[in-house]
This record gives structure tokens, C-alpha cells and sequence, in this order.
């Protein structure tokens, strides 16, 4: 971990171990100075590119320690992804706005 960029290593110091320990993006947010988006792509870079298992779920951002956590965090993310694909479908799929069908 000493080849991760101050911020991150920052961010990673307040996310807690477990989701009984979670921590939520504003907490990180507030501490760090980052915004929340900002906040958001460090975690997700340290989940992808470093290989830090980090969950999250309704009380914010947590280490993964065990079996049960990283299946719920799986569950979680596949069907998030599942909606994300059937929307695209439907972008894809659906004809264009035509301004003239929404006049209120």
C-alpha cells in the first residue's frame, strides 16, 4: 500500500473494518475536503485498480472481512448492474422525445 497516492491512503483511514463499522461518504467527505463524487471515484479505484476489497451498502463504506459481506456486496453490485443494463436497453430501444408530446 505505500505506492497509493496520499488521498487515497487518507480515505482509506476512515473507512471502517466491516459493515458493522461502516462509514458514510459525507463523514469521509467532511474530513478529507474532497467532494462527494470525489470521495466516490477513490473508493472505487481502490476496489478496481488496487484490489481493496471495500463495501458499501446504506450506512456507507466498509472493509470486507468476511464471506457473508463480500456475497452481500456482490448481490448488491450485480443487481445494480442488472437495472443499469436493462435501462441501456431501453435508451437503446425507445424512439427519441419529440418536444411537440410534452406540453404541459
Amino acid at each position: 500500500m505505500a505506492d497509493l497516492p496520499e488521498m487515497h491512503k487518507n480515505v482509506l483511514s476512515l473507512i471502517g473494518f466491516g459493515k458493522e463499522r461502516a462509514t458514510t461518504s459525507s463523514y469521509i467527505s467532511k474530513l478529507t475536503g474532497l467532494n462527494d463524487v470525489d470521495v466516490r471515484s477513490i473508493i472505487s479505484e481502490l476496489n478496481t485498480k488496487y484490489r481493496i476489497l471495500i463495501g458499501s451498502g446504506l450506512t456507507g463504506f466498509y472493509y470486507v472481512t468476511n464471506e457473508d459481506e463480500r456475497r452481500e456486496c456482490l448481490l448488491n453490485l450485480r443487481g445494480r448492474a442488472a437495472k443499469i443494463n436493462y435501462r441501456a436497453d431501453v435508451m437503446e430501444l425507445s424512439p427519441l422525445v419529440n418536444p411537440e408530446n410534452f406540453i404541459f
